[in-house]
């Protein structure tokens, strides 16, 4: 037989149920915790440990990056400041005797703000399509923290850039411009105006008809200005080769130029600014 031990009995009290979020007291502790639902915190992004966070640029077009960051992205690819002094005065080597004649040249040089202000101008550039793109489309930076505005109406100040009104002239969409020609001129017509056809249509300068390859090299050193393989033909230099052989599209200069501006400035391996702005 089996002898039962009475002793006290502990008292139990039923736990209630408390919900996820809601309040919850700890006694004896002089603490009282709070349960809240993470997503009610809203935390910035941190890199490791007492690292700032930066993000990292990998692909895409610089406007397509966080905001707050673009400015720095801009500079990081640009790199030092002697590789931004020789990628950004490109002018230097295109219109020396015209700043001389003017008598700017030596401004520039002395007190560069052509470097200071142009790439800060660039490091912060939003595009704003307006109501009526890509004819109405404006370009806004800031120089010395204020915004300054590029438009057709602003390069039309600076000088006769385009001799005619503004619907003489054709104003080409940004993505026809540098990847789909065909939106634009179809090719067989294109490549039939300036290739020498016994050689093949490839983008070699070498393939182009003779009084082409001249043109080529206006384009290339003034219209829209590159550095680095001189033998070889970008997509959107056909569409304006092709303009200026034919007569049969109107181009805008000033569209033009602030279709490479804004190209250059959110394309992460391009360094060189295109156009003297």
């Amino acid at each position: 037989m089996v002898k039962s031990r009475r002793g006290k009995e502990k008292e139990t009290t039923p736990q209630e149920d408390v919900a996820v979020g809601s309040k919850r007291a700890r006694r004896g502790t002089g603490v009282e915790i709070l349960e809240t639902a993470i997503d009610d915190f809203v935390q910035a992004p941190r890199g490791d440990g007492d690292v700032p966070y930066r993000p990292t640029w990998r692909d895409g077009p610089l406007y397509k990056q966080e905001a707050a960051y673009q400015a720095d992205l801009f500079y990081e690819k640009m790199g030092d400041t002697h590789s931004i002094r020789s990628d950004t005065c490109f002018e230097n080597r295109i219109h020396r005797p015209d700043l001389r004649a003017l008598g700017l040249y030596e401004n520039f040089t002395e007190l560069e703000v052509y470097l200071r202000s142009v790439t800060e101008w660039l490091s912060t550039l939003t595009k704003n399509a307006e109501n009526d793109p890509p004819r109405t489309v404006t370009l806004t930076g800031k120089v010395n923290g204020k915004p300054t505005t590029m438009s057709l109406a602003s390069l039309s100040q600076i000088a006769k850039f385009d001799s005619k009104a503004d619907n003489f002239y054709t104003y080409i969409k940004e993505d026809d411009y540098f990847s789909d020609l065909k939106k634009i001129v179809a090719e067989n017509v294109m490549y039939s105006e300036l290739f020498l056809l016994d050689k093949g249509v490839a983008l070699k300068r070498d393939n182009l008809k003779p009084m082409v390859r001249v043109l080529l090299s206006l384009v290339v050193s003034n219209v829209a200005p590159r550095l680095g393989d001189m033998m070889g033909i970008r997509k959107w230099e056909l569409v304006v080769l092709y303009a200026l052989m034919t007569g049969q599209i109107h181009l805008s200069f000033r569209h033009l130029v602030m279709l490479h501006i804004w190209q250059s400035r959110n394309k992460r391996q391009k360094k060189l600014i295109p156009q003297p702005v």
